[in-house]
């Protein structure tokens, strides 16, 4: 199993003392970054830490020539702040609240839709996140963060060309825009398309040299493509910005396995492990790997571990229950058989042919 991520994009003030319009919407098309996390291949999430700044927005209003509503923005203001200090807090619903009250006193508020809109994103109410998204864009239209938003929305609901469109208008606004070009391979990656991913990728890694997370999708795409040492090459770069990226070592002992360097892919899932003990997958695929190796009870420790965790991981009762064949445990080598069956997993024929002829019993 491979784990990706997309990043959504958080609107932050760096310096509030430029009060110019021009500056505003440079700031809403050039200066969004990524925060969140998200979205992973085998229905798995791994979230980044939140690190996005207050939004002084009554300074943005009156940039944008507001000042006759200066009482209201005050108060409208005063709702995105509090707003934005419970969606730190992951209060999401009194954000979207405090949200809902700002554009009841402005309804033109893009930054109120737009803000509500990450709000309902992670909840995981998308379609609310989508209206909201476009309704920042309806006024407006160079909001290049929320067309980078909505595309993860729309990706998030399995619509991959509506977020592919939605991350090119982005690149139409800023063609610098690393992130539009790092989700954008991202939902290429999701249709298959890993030439064009890689192309993505690139680009975003060309804007940024030190974009951690476009060398590991990068380097997944690479594997996937079966070029595993520019896999391996890709993922190193990202163990090097980010050292303690407990995916990048479990995708790189992918990689390496499929190369049949064991040793090196034993220590790379060990190195996961080490960062995040839980990883059900990295025991499964290094007990795999110590299966490959003939270690049967090393392969059989570390998939009694991962079944702990996932119970329901079919394909590790059949490598445990392989192992368990080769030190001639074969009761127990059709135990793992009967449950990896009870749990919908069809066994290949030739498996079952040569457990039955090594055990002399048919079941």
């Amino acid at each position: 199993m491979i784990f990706r991520k997309r990043i959504l994009v958080f609107s932050f003030l760096k310096n509030w003392r430029l009060f110019s319009a021009w500056w505003l919407r440079e700031f809403e098309q050039i200066q969004p970054v990524a925060s969140a996390a998200i979205a992973v291949k085998g229905r798995e999430t791994i979230k980044i830490k939140h690190n996005f700044w207050l939004l002084i927005v009554m300074v943005l209003l009156l940039a944008d020539g507001c000042a006759t509503m200066q009482t209201d923005l005050n108060d409208a203001a005063a709702f995105i702040n509090r707003g934005i200090a419970y969606q730190n807090k992951g209060k999401y619903d009194q954000a979207i609240s405090d949200y809902t009250k700002a554009l009841e006193i402005n309804p033109r508020f893009a930054l109120a839709f737009y803000n509500r809109g990450i709000a309902y994103q992670n909840k995981g109410k998308y379609d609310q996140a989508i209206s909201d998204y476009t309704e920042a864009l309806e006024i407006n239209p160079g909001y290049a963060a929320a067309f980078i938003n909505r595309g993860i929305a729309y990706q998030n609901k399995g619509n991959y060309d509506q977020a592919i469109s939605d991350y090119t208008k982005a690149l139409e606004i800023n063609p610098r825009f690393a992130l539009a070009f790092y989700n954008r391979g991202d939902a290429y990656m999701n249709k298959g398309n890993y030439d064009q991913a890689i192309s993505d990728l690139t680009k975003a890694l060309e804007i940024n040299p030190r974009f951690n997370l476009a060398y590991y999708n990068r380097g997944i795409a690479y594997s996937e493509k079966g070029k595993y040492d520019q896999a391996t090459s890709d993922l190193t770069k990202a163990l090097e910005i980010t050292p303690r990226f407990a995916l990048a070592y479990y995708n790189r002992g992918v990689a390496y396995m499929k190369k049949g360097k064991y040793d090196q892919a034993i220590s790379d899932l060990t190195k996961a492990l080490e960062i995040n003990p839980r990883f059900a997958n990295a025991y499964d695929k290094r007990g795999f790997a110590y299966f490959k190796k003939g270690q049967y009870d090393q392969a059989i420790s570390d998939l009694t571990k991962a079944l702990e965790i996932n119970p329901r991981s079919a394909k590790a009762y059949i490598t445990r229950g392989t192992a368990y064949a080769g030190k001639g445990r074969y009761d127990k080598a059709w135990e793992d058989v009967h449950k990896a069956k009870d749990l919908g997993y069809k066994i290949p024929p030739r498996f079952l042919k040569a457990l039955r002829k090594v055990s002399g019993r048919q079941k």
